[in-house]
């Protein structure tokens, strides 16, 4: 299992990227055997949007994946795979993409197969994930180190 830390999420210039302005890490991995799986795992905030995206790139051997994000007892919490990003090869959307928000802090996992268990290869696999929004109690909304002030008619100032 590969552990992730968050001073490994960067915002990188990578065009495979779904969205390029978030904290992202690239990996590679590579599921060796049928029947064999990849894990990673994150420690993550309540309400971060993650985005999981299996990539087949020059040089890639997995055409078909699937990625499928656990919580901390291993259970599954979400799993695609059938792409639906804009940014998935030609390979006919064969490549795993999942986007959640999370509902609670915690560890988390993700797991990296071969559809069906007989595909094998090498991937890329792309993680980005969202900095979650507070809501404060004098209407501001505090995301890192930014705040967003509410005006009573309901615009935003920065």
């Amino acid at each position: 299992m590969v552990i992730i830390n968050d001073n490994q999420f960067a915002v990188i210039n990578d065009p495979n990227l779904e969205f390029e302005s978030l904290p992202s890490v690239v990996l590679q991995g590579n599921v060796q055997s049928a029947g064999s799986e990849n894990l990673y795992q994150l420690n993550l905030e309540k309400n971060t949007t993650l985005i999981l995206d299996v990539d087949f790139l020059a040089g890639d051997t997995l055409t078909d994946s699937v990625v499928y994000l656990l919580d901390a007892d291993m259970n599954v919490v979400a799993f695609n795979e059938w792409g639906t990003n804009s940014g998935d090869s030609d390979i006919g959307g064969y490549e795993a993409f999942l986007e959640y928000t999370l509902t609670t802090d915690g560890i988390y996992h993700v797991k990296v197969t071969g559809y069906s268990g007989f595909d094998t290869g090498t991937y890329t696999l792309n993680i980005s994930k969202s900095i979650p929004l507070i809501a404060n109690d004098d209407e501001t909304i505090t995301q890192e180190n930014t705040a967003i002030t509410l005006n009573p008619q309901r615009t935003m100032a920065v």
